[in-house]
């Protein structure tokens, strides 16, 4: 893709730069594909070379900005980092970057072409390249963004630790490290450039006090300190003053010792010595009729699959990846669409090998490795049961050996647990045999449809919190718990406990949140229990709460309203003394000539009108108090302008009165 319309040649790469990024990850064969909720951000490299980096998952491009001290937010900052995609992905800060650096090498591709300069000085441009000369500020674009990014990188080292010592992260400071020696080379070549051009007719200061403020500012001092801390003091500095050519090669930075990034279409057979990197099946859909495979030799590895799309089929007999041991010991074979739980591979190497049959083709698999080191991530992830989508397989000895006699131990006091979230965990499937799994929001999204999956023989559930927006047949939002084939067990909404526990036969269940564009709750917690645990007691009631603590209720399900109309919105009776402090009405209406209704309640002494704008919530603040076992009855009725049918939801906010 060309960008043709732009007059000066630097814009025109630099607009074409972001087409190339698009192009990765929407169009065509899209290298950069992902089927998870992680996103994959494709970065052009110039020569034919691109790459593709995992974003991190829990922090966005707003949580950068606190990163960037006041007096190094720069002429792009408020564009880049206050309106474009706010709260998006950091990672598009380096894809600004990359594209700024195309820009400054494009300037001096200008220069040496001799089109910038005539009679020795900048002020004299050959005739009809003027545009072109104002454009070489943009070399000083790329140390701008150099500092942005280098704030996503010192954002994950303070709010994500765990993505920089990932085999994702690792190929994110990879990236940065290349991106680095771009920025400060071409830097450096255009600095004599731009000394001709201190008198023109453009900007050039900031090209030189920018520069210098870098270098020697306090305010730097980080930037600075994370280059030398992930690359080396001595490559770092020799390229930011200018002094690359009296040093070695860039080395590879520290963080990145024996990566490996393997690509079935292209290194099939092949055999690399590697302690992480990334293996696909190639570029868009797989070939029929394939047999490839690579094998990476590195001690106890565990693969994490990314994405998966291949040919399903019961018990995996048409296409397949396969995942091999020592000595060509099957380990899993996966199939479908499901992406599976981590592999873990002892012995001294592993291989992974794709097949395909003639028939159907699909898009293929992503996977990262990691070998010789500690991980959190269960080390015996794989089930045995086959599954339609996936049917790994128990790796067998050549020669069985009986296994050692091991005198009985008494139970741990405590099992492991282990806490999901469906905030950050989305997608996840992992092993487990009790924990927690919570929506991960002090009230959840609208239009939201989240999962995880565990693993794990004869499970039960048990709700500890659930605020869910009610509706009588739970088809607003809902928490929904599915066995192993995807058959619902269990659909649940309100702000009423549960009271029984959900049993779940079979080898695994699914939790999932789903919630419409209209009323959120505070969402929900639940234990799991699996492989013969049993749950925590359930919590015994306390009749009077603590002072301190204020319930926000809602009132079940919406009323349907007309002109004219008068309804009881919810009743609530509880066991203490309570004041409430707050009413809430939301009012949806089918259009704009419904006009701006005003709704009227009656919450014991308290009456109010309230205007109602619609789709939002309005709120009124009383001081209603109720005794033990009272009824809290809130009636809803139509005052004036209401010209058509609407639904109101209605929300109280009280605290126990001691």
């Amino acid at each position: 893709t060309w960008y043709r319309s732009h007059t000066t040649r630097t814009t025109l790469a630099h607009e074409t730069c972001h087409a190339i990024d698009n192009d990765l990850e929407s169009r065509g064969a899209r290298p950069c594909r992902t089927t998870t909720s992680r996103r994959k951000t494709g970065f052009y490299l110039t020569n034919y070379e691109a790459a593709c980096v995992t974003s991190p998952s829990r922090f966005n491009k707003d949580a950068v900005k606190q990163y960037i001290p006041a007096a190094l937010r720069w002429g792009r900052y408020d564009l880049y980092l206050e309106r474009i995609n706010k709260g998006g992905d950091p990672m598009l800060v380096l894809g600004e970057w990359t594209c700024y650096i195309v820009d400054g090498e494009t300037a001096y591709e200008l220069y040496t072409e001799g089109l910038l300069i005539e009679q020795g000085n900048l002020r004299h441009l050959k005739s009809g390249h003027e545009s072109e000369a104002r454009t070489l500020d943009h070399g000083f674009g790329a140390v701008e963004f150099l500092i942005y990014s280098y704030a996503v990188g010192l954002a994950a080292e303070d709010l994500e630790p765990a993505y920089l010592e990932s085999a994702e992260g690792r190929q994110f400071l990879e990236l940065v490290a290349v991106f680095t020696r771009r920025t400060w080379e071409s830097y450096c070549r255009l600095k004599p450039v731009m000394e001709l051009g201190r008198a023109g007719p453009f900007r050039t200061a900031q090209f030189f006090t920018g520069y210098e403020q870098f270098r020697t500012s306090a305010a730097a001092r980080p930037f600075r300190a994370f280059g030398a801390r992930h690359f080396g003091r001595a490559w770092f500095d020799a390229l930011m003053n200018c002094e690359a050519e009296a040093t070695p090669a860039p080395p590879t930075p520290a963080p990145v010792p024996g990566v490996a990034h393997l690509r079935l279409a292209d290194d099939d057979g092949r055999t690399e010595v590697a302690t992480s990197g990334t293996i696909t099946d190639g570029y868009g859909t797989y070939p029929a009729d394939a047999d490839r495979a690579v094998t990476v030799v590195g001690d106890a590895c565990l693969l994490t699959f990314t994405a998966l799309d291949l040919e399903p089929e019961k018990s995996c007999g048409y296409d397949w990846v396969e995942v091999r041991g020592a000595g060509g010991v099957s380990v899993a074979k996966f199939c479908g669409a499901a992406v599976p739980a981590p592999v873990r591979v002892n012995g001294d190497r592993f291989t992974v090998i794709l097949h395909s049959d003639g028939a159907v083709q699909r898009a293929g698999f992503d996977l990262l490795y990691v070998c010789g080191g500690p991980t959190p991530v269960p080390a015996t992830p794989i089930p045995t049961t086959p599954t339609p989508t996936a049917v790994p397989r128990t790796p067998e000895p050549t020669t069985p050996t009986p296994a050692p006699t091991v005198p009985p131990t008494a139970p741990p006091a405590s099992l492991p647990k282990t806490l999901l979230n469906l905030r950050t965990d989305v997608g996840r499937t992992v092993t487990a045999t009790a924990g927690t799994i919570a929506d991960g929001w002090k009230a959840y999204p609208a239009t939201t449809d989240r999962a995880v999956t565990v693993r794990g023989e004869g499970c039960a559930v048990r709700f500890t919190s659930m605020d869910v927006e009610y509706e009588a047949a739970c088809g607003f939002d809902y928490v929904q718990i599915l066995d192993a084939d995807g058959v619902p067990v269990g659909r649940f909404c309100g702000d009423t406990l549960p009271t029984e526990d959900v049993r779940i036969a079979g080898d695994r269940f699914t939790v999932a949140l789903h919630s419409d564009e209209a009323v959120q709750g505070e969402g929900f917690v639940l234990a799991f229990a699996c492989n013969g645990a049993t749950l925590p007691p359930a919590a015994t009631p306390v009749p009077t709460p603590p002072a301190a603590v204020s319930e926000r209720v809602q009132c079940g399900g919406y009323l349907t309203l007309a002109p004219g109309d008068s309804d009881v919105a919810c009743e609530l009776s509880r066991g203490y003394d309570v004041a409430v402090s707050r009413v809430e009405l939301w009012v949806e209406t089918p259009g704009v000539l419904c006009g701006n209704p005003s709704i009227r309640f009656e919450l014991g002494d308290a009456e109010r009108a309230l205007s109602a704008q619609k789709d939002s919530w309005v709120r009124a603040d009383v001081d209603v108090a109720f005794k033990a076992g009272g009824t809290m009855a809130v009636r809803v009725t139509n005052a004036n302008r209401l010209r058509c049918v609407v639904d109101v939801w209605v929300r109280l906010t009280f605290a126990a009165v001691v």
